[in-house]
């Protein structure tokens, strides 16, 4: 990747240098963007000290965010200060990394067997994606803790959605994270919205789950028959 990055920086320059000297910035600006393919490459693969480097993705970070960049930027990280480096203990205290990586919102950059998650090496993406699989189904990751929905203008009863009970083997993070939902909790939306299948109803539909249009299922979901808050 390094090579390559090395490579494409000098055919941008041989054609940069006579494009801006003619004023032709469409054809700079050509140029320019035929660097973003090698500079990506570098960043999604390149190491150091490669035998214990944490390799750091954008791509599985900002999904979390439901696109935005602004989970990390500017508050733990500054966009146009970069970071050089990190110290475990400022992780092991809340800081930088280990703001989310605290056990509840994701792996705990605390425990060992977290490791091998972000301390991925010259491993293949199988092996990290198993590693982080195997954290993500442990005991020791619980998800953030239940919350409960209060009733809604049509519904039975409120409705306790619990982390615990939605995952699994077939079942990960952004199996819901952030295609249906954010990854902060919201006020209840209208209850057919909820049923709908960009919400709930995308899983319960009666075939990948049981059906939120079932009325024999309701207590499911809904506490029945409780007072409305």
């Amino acid at each position: 990747a390094e090579r390559a990055l090395f490579a494409a920086l000098d055919a941008a320059e041989a054609s940069l240098g006579p494009a801006l000297a003619a004023e032709d910035f469409a054809a700079a600006m050509t140029a320019l963007a035929g660097l973003r393919a090698p500079i990506d490459a570098f960043f999604e693969t390149t190491t150091v000290n490669a035998d214990s480097a944490v390799v750091f993705r954008h791509t599985t970070h900002v999904d979390y965010e439901n696109g935005r960049c602004t989970g990390c930027h500017p508050k733990l990280y500054h966009l146009l200060n970069p970071t050089r480096r990190i110290e475990h203990a400022e992780m092991n205290r809340g800081g930088s990394c280990g703001a989310c990586h605290d056990g509840t919102h994701a792996f705990d950059v605390r425990s060992k067997a977290s490791c091998g998650a972000c301390h991925v090496g010259r491993k293949s993406e199988s092996i990290l994606n198993a590693e982080s699989e195997a954290i993500r189904s442990s005991a020791s990751f619980r998800g953030p803790d239940p919350y409960t929905y209060p009733a809604g203008r049509t519904s039975p009863g409120p409705v306790t959605f619990k982390h615990t009970t939605h995952t699994g083997a077939s079942m990960k993070c952004n199996t819901c994270h952030s295609r249906l939902f954010e990854m902060k909790a919201r006020p209840p939306f209208e209850d057919e919205w909820m049923h709908g299948k960009a919400k709930c109803g995308a899983c319960h539909d009666g075939k990948a789950s049981f059906g939120v249009d079932d009325q024999k299922l309701c207590g499911k979901c809904h506490a029945e028959g409780r007072a409305k808050p």
